[in-house]
């Protein structure tokens, strides 16, 4: 700091914000603020610069390790950093010489960082690796490390075995921040032999007598630490906070865990908290009276946290390192093994091989220990993911582990990285055929599936114009009917179904795919059917008292019965147009003919020998005949009567049936794939969604909030998924399971 002489200040340069702070125990201070501003820009608008803070639980955990624990404070360190003359303009601020406010005021400057300043934690961490950098040869590897990973910002948190060592310890980092132009003070330890070493002026205010009588509590980043008995604990003081979210989440935030020893307990707030937030209750809002209670009960158990204690160091006193490492239950099945260097190894017949000695005796684990594990996972991943194996044959290179094999295909398995690249996607055994498609003795189109195909191009006088056809089949008879569609809006469908019901009668149940299953190419048709007027198509069929249920989305398996009528009307429409355009007349009549074709296609095997029947076809059901007439036989009178003929035609329906029952049933009961059932899919699965024509390295990762039980096996075919954007519903042939919840359990089950 030094009094600035010359003109004054610039137009553009300004001068901070500054008062007396006044604080009990301490001096009064001089307090210069950073925040304000200056032709709108603030001092802490400045780069941050990069972190180069240590993590607050690493340095905590690492003070934890050993018995002999030592506590010491860089003093004053922001201000043992010097800002560049360039930059130090920006750190004037006005103050009256000796406190006179009766005088003018007069212009300082600073020429060292700031409290408070945005980016003085990162110059002042760089300083410090810098002094642990450029001293690395003359100081020992412990306090270099010591400097470079047990310190935060400026307070040093540090454990040792023993005490000669952590007076040599802090003698040496003593010299090696003075080495930086840093002083480290206000040494606190739980060995009165290690601050016996110490200047008296060097210790902490409260430990400056030594006297071990007095309980002595120091706040360790924060944490209490008496450092008499060497225990953590807490001091809990409850401020009257409202029984609101914003009371809540101040009393939960004000309690400081970060090694996370109360988690449990603070997580009962969270979780209230949490439940008052998916109320959407509002910030100040009273809360239930529900969550009144819990929150009551909570507070209630809040001052007993005084009572938990927790050991400093989490060594046992009586821990010492043990040499002989031996599974002596699990080495049935090796090799001669022998005792080297206390560890049990392999004998086997390499002992004059040209190998290296660990290569010739390799040290034997069993399969189930988790060290075996993590071997097996470390040569994994070193190989790049490699197959079994290759990775067996690095593990054994050092270690024998025995059924290794076992091990290394659960690993490589287990493995996230391998199944998002390699998994197949997940399947289910085929459910049984639903009732519509096996039910015999109802009308024809009682159960009827419903689809889309097209467009056609159709002349209008001088014009082409596009006509759709709407396909209805019986999901029990396989007949087909047609309909043309002048478009695909709402109205125009709801005209071809009001059609199809006036001729063919009124369906229980219609099944259809969503807009989502058209392919690809065929996108005008998939937007048009996106925004059909579900509400309007579904109040028609209320009043008709029919049954509409649609697909999953992307599903087209689930109709595969449409979708295989659609590919035989192309096939047909193909041979029948050869490239012509027709009119739409002459389409009407196209697409009868086609229905007529399709019906009279065989359901069952056509026979060689003349003397079988005729095989089954839709149309034996819809004609009473198997195609177009014959030339008319010979009629007797008896034929005309009314009820000889209903009586015919019943036969025949009847005959139909039978038939259907015997030669065409059975012809369903085989399983082409998905023959063996699978694990189902569970809710909290972590799945990748499929997206075809997508680089499988551009499937997005989604989670399982839903899954839709077949009532009859129980089996899951389809779930619903949240991605990081929507909520989606799709089989489970379009996903591919990464990690299942039920490993998941089962692994943090084996960690705990």
């Amino acid at each position: 700091l030094f009094r600035v002489m010359g003109s004054g200040l610039s137009p553009d340069q300004g001068t901070l914000n500054n008062q007396p702070l006044l604080k009990y125990f301490k001096n009064n201070i001089q307090s210069i603020s950073v925040h304000a501003k200056v032709l709108h820009l603030s001092r802490n608008e400045t780069n941050k610069g990069p972190d180069l803070t240590n993590s607050l639980t690493g340095v905590l955990t690492r003070f934890r390790q050993s018995p002999v624990a030592f506590m010491a404070d860089i003093e004053a360190m922001f201000h043992q950093v010097r800002t560049p003359l360039k930059d130090c303009d920006v750190l004037r601020f006005l103050w009256w010489p000796n406190g006179d406010t009766c005088i003018n005021p007069e212009e300082f400057q600073m020429t060292v960082h700031l409290f408070g300043g945005i980016s003085s934690p990162s110059y002042a961490n760089f300083a410090l690796k810098r002094t642990a950098e450029g001293n690395r040869e003359n100081f020992d590897a412990e306090t270099i490390n010591t400097l470079e990973r047990n310190f935060y910002v400026d307070d040093c948190l540090k454990s040792v075995e023993d005490e000669e060592t952590g007076i040599n310890l802090a003698s040496n980092l003593y010299e090696l921040l003075q080495k930086g132009g840093f002083r480290l003070t206000k040494w606190t330890s739980n060995s009165r032999k290690a601050l016996e070493s110490l200047p008296e002026s060097e210790r902490a205010a409260m430990v400056k007598d030594l006297d071990v009588s007095k309980v002595h509590v120091e706040r360790a980043l924060g944490v209490r630490w008496d450092i008499v008995s060497d225990k953590f604990g807490y001091k809990i003081t409850i401020k009257d906070q409202p029984a609101t979210r914003r009371g809540i989440l101040s009393v939960v935030s004000s309690i400081y865990d970060p090694l996370g020893f109360v988690s449990p307990f603070v997580l009962l707030a969270k979780t209230i908290l949490q439940d008052l937030c998916r109320s959407n209750l509002g910030w100040d809002e009273q809360i239930s009276e529900d969550a009144l209670h819990r929150w009551q009960n909570w507070l209630s158990m809040l001052p007993k946290l005084e009572r938990i204690v927790i050991d400093r160091c989490f060594k046992p006193t009586d821990f010492e390192l043990r040499k002989s490492i031996a599974w002596l239950d699990e080495v049935e099945n090796a090799e001669s093994p022998e005792i080297i260097d206390d560890l049990l190894c392999v004998g086997g017949k390499l002992r004059h091989a040209p190998l290296e000695n660990t290569a010739k005796h390799q040290v034997i684990l069993p399969k189930q220990h988790h060290v075996a594990t993590l071997i097996a996972r470390h040569y994994h991943q070193l190989s790049g993911h490699s197959g079994l194996e290759y990775v067996l044959s690095l593990t054994r290179q050092k270690f024998w582990i025995v059924k290794g094999r076992l091990l290394v295909r659960r690993v490589v398995n287990d493995c996230f990285d391998c199944r998002r690249r390699q998994s197949p996607v997940a399947e289910q055994k085929m459910a049984d055929l639903p009732k519509s498609r096996v039910t015999p003795s109802k009308p024809p189109f009682t159960f009827t599936g419903v689809d889309c195909f097209g467009p056609f191009n159709v002349r209008r006088g001088r014009s082409l114009v596009k006509r759709y056809g709407v396909i209805f089949t019986c999901l029990t008879t396989r007949a087909i009917h047609i309909e043309v569609a002048s478009s695909l809006d709402t109205d125009s469908f709801l005209n071809a179904l009001r059609r199809f019901v006036a001729r063919r009668g009124n369906p229980e149940e219609i099944r259809s795919d969503n807009g989502g299953n058209f392919v690809s190419g065929e996108k005008e048709l998939r937007s048009c059917i996106k925004e059909w007027n579900q509400d309007k198509i579904h109040q028609v069929l209320l009043l008709k008292n029919i049954k509409w249920i649609f697909n999953p989305p992307t599903a087209s398996h689930h109709g595969s019965v449409l979708e295989r009528c659609i590919h035989t009307v192309r096939k047909v429409m193909r041979a029948l147009l050869h490239e012509q355009t027709l009119n739409d007349e002459s389409l009407h009549t196209l697409m009868c003919e086609v229905e007529a074709i399709i019906n009279g296609r065989p359901l069952t095997k056509v026979s060689d020998d003349p003397r079988d029947s005729e095989a089954l076809t839709p149309n034996h059901l819809l004609l009473l005949r198997a195609g177009p007439p014959l030339p008319p036989g010979k009629f007797v009178k008896e034929d005309l009567h009314t009820r000889r003929r209903w009586r015919q035609v019943q036969y025949m329906a009847d005959v139909f049936w039978r038939r259907w029952l015997k030669e065409y049933l059975p012809i369903l009961q085989e399983r082409q794939k998905w023959n063996q059932p699978r694990k189902n899919v569970e809710v909290g699965d972590v799945v990748l969604l499929l997206q075809e024509n997508t680089p499988r390295s551009s499937w997005p990762l989604a989670r399982v909030i839903e899954v839709h039980r077949n009532r009859s096996d129980g089996h899951v075919r389809s779930v619903k998924l949240k991605t990081s954007t929507s909520v989606l519903e799709r089989p489970i042939c379009k996903i591919v399971v990464l990690i299942s919840v039920t490993w998941a359990l089962k692994i943090l089950k084996i960690g705990k």
